[in-house]
Parts: C-alpha cells; sequence; structure tokens
C-alpha cells in the first residue's frame, strides 16, 4: 500500500496548457538498476549466509531477518544510509522484489523494525559475523595468489547525542567512534572491520586481527607471501616480533622520528638542502639504515629515510621493515608503502559514498553491525566493479604497473614525477646515485588516464558512480507467471552501462 497522496497537483503552465503532476498506483520506482547488485548477492549468497549468523529473538516475525538486511544492504548502495529512509522505500516494488515478495505482497519493514533488530544482535553474534567478513576474503582468490598486500587504516566517525563508548578525541577535536578497516590491496576488498570507542588507540587488538587473518590465509594458501602495511600508530614491539615470527609475512610500518634517526640522516637533509638552492629543482633522497637497534626492540631492524625539500619546504619521513633487500634499495620499499595510499581512497569511497560513519544507533555493538553492513555493500560493489573490468580488455601499457608483494616497483612513478633528482643511498653509506627523471608530463598522463575511464568508467567507478550511471534509474516493474520484466526508458543515456553490469552478473560463476 502506497503511503503517498495521488491527488494530483498542479506545476504552472506550459505554452498556455496547466501542467499538472500525479502519483499513480503503479509499479514504479527509482532504483530500477539495483536488481544488478541483488542478482550478484543471489549468486554469491552473501546476505542470506550473514543473516543466519543473526540471533533473533522475535517470535514468528512478519519481516524476516534476511529481508531487513538486504533492505539496508540495498539501500546503502543506493544512497539510503539511514533507518528512517525505509519508511518510504518498504513500499518500492524494487526493493520488494530483492526481499523475494512479488510488488503486491505486503510493505517491507519499517523504521522502529530495523532498529529493533539491529539492536538485538549479541557480541556473539558479532564475532560469528567477523569471521564470516575473513572466510569471504579467502574465497575471493579462486587460485593461490603469490603474494597479497594487507592495509590496515583508522576513520574516525563523529556522534551526537548518547551513544555507548562515545568519547572526545584530542586529536580529531571531537566525540567520536574510531573505526578500523583491514583492506586488501589487490582485490580492493574490505577484509575485516572493527568499530573501537572514541578515544582508543588505533592499534588497539590491530596485531591480533592481523594475526587471525594471516593465519586463516595461510590454512588455505600456505605458500602466498604476506605483505602489511600501517602507518606510525599502528608500531611497537609487540606489533613487529608478532609480524616476524609468522611464516611467509613481511611488513613495513610507518615510524616517527627520533632525535637518533635525525642525527643519522642530518647530511642527506643538509645536501639535499644545498642542491635544491643549486639547481632550483626539489629533490627526493633515500636512506637505508640496517641493524638499526633500539633498547625496546630485541633485535635490529632496517629503517628507511625518505628526505624531502622543494622550494618551500623540507620534512623527513621513516619507515621501519623487514623486506628483503631493503636496505639495498630504499626507493622500492618506500614506494610500496607509499602505495598505501590507495587503499586510504577505498576507505574514503567507504565513508563518502556509502556513508559508513552514518552510526547513529545508541548501543555500541548495533552501531559495531552498522559497519558489517556497510562493508557488506563496499564489498559488492568491487565484486561488481571487479566483473565489469573482466569484459575490457587493457591495452597493454595503458595503465601503471600495481604493486603486489615486497619487492616489485611500478614503471611509472607519480611520486617522483616533480622532482628533478633522486639520491638513492644503501645501508653502507656508498655515494648516493642520482639520477634524472624523463617521465611523461601531467598533461598526457591525465589524457591517458581520462582515456582509461572513457573506455571503462566501470570498470574503475566509484560506488558514487555506480549509484549515477547504473542504479539511479526509473523503471517499471511487471511481474508475470513466467518472468520478471524491468522497463527502462529507451533515451535513457546510461543503458550501456546498466547493461554491461546485468551482462557481467549474467556470466558470472562464482566459485
Amino acid at each position: 500500500m502506497s503511503i503517498h497522496t495521488v491527488e494530483g497537483f498542479g506545476c504552472g503552465n506550459w505554452q498556455g496548457k496547466p501542467v499538472e503532476m500525479e502519483a499513480v498506483e503503479e509499479n514504479l520506482t527509482s532504483d530500477g538498476g539495483l536488481l544488478v547488485f541483488s542478482q550478484l548477492d543471489e549468486k554469491l549468497g552473501w546476505t542470506a549466509q550473514f543473516a543466519k549468523l543473526i540471533s533473533d529473538p522475535r517470535t514468528a516475525p512478519q519481516q524476516s531477518a534476511l529481508s531487513i538486511v538486504r533492505q539496508r544492504v540495498f539501500g546503502i548502495i543506493a544512497g539510503y544510509e539511514d533507518q528512517n529512509d525505509h519508511d518510504t522505500l518498504r513500499t518500492d516494488p524494487m526493493f520488494k522484489i530483492m526481499a523475494g515478495r512479488v510488488p503486491g505482497d505486503i510493505d517491507l519493514a519499517s523504521q522502529p523494525t530495523i532498529s529493533r533488530l539491529e539492536n538485538s544482535v549479541s557480541a556473539t553474534n558479532l564475532l560469528m559475523m567477523q569471521d564470516w567478513c575473513i572466510e569471504q576474503f579467502v574465497n575471493s582468490f579462486q587460485t593461490p595468489p603469490s603474494a597479497i598486500t594487507l592495509d590496515i587504516d583508522t576513520m574516525d566517525d563523529p556522534t551526537h547525542g548518547q551513544q555507548q563508548l562515545t568519547f572526545f578525541h584530542g586529536y580529531y577535536k571531537q566525540y567520536q567512534y574510531l573505526v578500523r578497516y583491514v583492506t586488501c590491496a589487490e582485490n580492493d576488498m574490505v577484509v575485516l572491520p572493527q568499530l573501537l570507542f572514541g578515544d582508543a588507540p588505533a592499534k588497539l587488538g590491530a596485531v591480533d586481527q592481523l594475526h587471525t587473518i594471516i593465519t586463516r590465509f595461510h590454512q588455505r594458501f600456505p605458500d602466498t607471501r604476506i605483505y602489511i602495511r600501517a602507518d606510525s600508530a599502528f608500531g611497537g614491539p609487540e606489533e613487529y616480533e608478532t609480524l616476524e615470527s609468522l611464516p611467509n609475512v613481511t611488513y613495513t610500518i610507518g615510524m616517527k622520528l627520533n632525535p637518533k634517526i635525525k642525527r643519522l640522516s642530518e647530511h642527506h637533509l643538509t645536501e639535499a638542502k644545498a642542491e635544491q638552492e643549486k639547481t632550483q629543482c626539489s629533490q627526493l633522497r633515500f636512506l637505508s639504515l640496517e641493524e638499526y637497534d633500539s633498547k625496546q626492540w630485541s633485535s635490529a631492524k632496517t629503517v628507511v629515510v625518505k628526505t624531502e625539500v622543494t622550494e618551500f619546504s623540507s620534512s623527513q619521513r621513516a619507515v621501519i621493515t623487514n623486506v628483503p633487500n631493503a636496505a639495498v634499495d630504499p626507493y622500492a620499499t618506500y614506494l610500496n608503502y607509499a602505495m598505501r595510499g590507495e587503499s586510504e581512497n577505498r576507505n574514503k569511497e567507504l565513508k563518502c559514498d556509502l556513508c559508513a560513519d552514518r552510526l547513529s544507533d545508541h548501543r555500541f555493538m548495533a552501531n559495531m553491525f552498522r559497519v558489517l553492513m556497510h562493508c557488506m555493500a563496499h564489498n559488492l560493489v568491487v565484486r561488481l566493479r571487479q566483473l565489469v573490468a573482466e569484459q575490457t580488455s587493457m591495452p597493454v601499457g595503458s595503465s601503471n604497473e600495481t604493486v603486489s608483494g615486497a619487492n616489485i616497483v611500478s614503471s611509472s612513478d607519480s611520486m617522483l614525477q616533480m622532482f628533478g633528482t633522486v639520491s638513492i643511498t644503501g645501508s653502507s653509506g656508498s655515494q648516493g646515485i642520482h639520477t634524472r627523471l624523463h617521465s611523461e608530463s601531467d598533461r598526457a598522463r591525465r589524457g591517458r588516464h581520462n582515456a582509461r575511464h572513457r573506455r571503462n568508467c566501470l570498470g574503475e567507478g566509484h560506488p558514487r558512480t555506480y549509484r549515477m550511471l547504473v542504479t539511479k534509474v526509473a523503471a517499471r516493474i511487471i511481474v508475470s507467471a513466467r518472468r520478471v520484466r524491468i522497463l527502462l526508458s529507451a533515451s535513457w543515456p546510461n543503458v550501456p552501462h546498466l547493461r554491461r553490469a546485468a551482462l557481467a552478473v549474467k556470466n558470472f560463476i562464482p566459485n
């Protein structure tokens, strides 16, 4: 039953004729392309498996846990991040189809019903769901990968009102939750999310989660090399020793500069400043400090220092690593670490495009449940993006090589293209290697990127791109005894994009 009035209303005149609008009792939707994600989920079985992990305390509920989970997950993909949105969407024929109902069936769950289910989730349920997330990540690889890269980072989530475990954070200057994500650089999936209390240390429990993920992955693929990247907030003696104790695991973690590192790298900064003043070109230098020791560590480690001097400023950054040959090639080691910025971009998509920071439930565990549903929505978009990208063959040399593992270097280094001279010094303290970079211009690189995007804008599309080009389209839904028809406007310019996504899902054969 529609909650909208069917009474007509005017909207002025057009060429002397009155313009009238009317809400009609027909099976119309504004999210016709959302069915593509539902069909992909049917093949993967994600929402069905996820809903089974909920200990639903309700007796003979009219709205099943699976139906509610699908409302929320597909609503997040379509841009409806609030429970309140479903007071209207519960009558939408597309959402009913995705919940397994025909448009004429009873309405879907309202906001109070959704809220009751979210708040009924227990700590045991959440632990099972996190375990399920790791399992789906492992299953996403059909063949054993030679190497994978796991990035770990946090995201702030401003809170309002009396929410459990929300505290004031001195760095962000706000009351908030802290959300931590472990993501995979090879397939862009969120491996495991964790909701932390507002002023929690970023590394609280992080090494235990990494240990669990690595152990589970090596149970299935024991020979895969796993490379861990994180900023300085996740570093410490316990973290280093735990990662070093695991087989086939290497790491590069940011490190705060201390007086000893500043002293050992001072000559690099001095030389870079002198060279910049002489040549008026920005300088970038890399120094490896092998056998760097600390009283807090059980063994010496390798530290890589990047020194950057431009016309306007100078800075130094350091990372600690156990990557083989890091002392010999500090440039490759730091470059590989710097590419974790791509994973940070995925976290931004999760926060900005899918509104993963909309954690407005009172109970802490209910908000953790929300984080998991947002991550499932993100991973569905990622899986569809991968399927669409596989349909389009990319010409050789059309894009930079992907860094995968610890010792692979991109052939086109965008980080260095603004610098005239690069100096790399190994741990032996030998004379630096000075290289003049003759890279393509910014205009050429932008042109190449734009051409690739025109060829396949969905293959690299953000969730918001999929929302505009695939999901948001007016459609009429006709359900008969033989088939379900989704009727679109022939003049809609994005029909080819929807067709490409639909064919990708149709041809997809899960493991």
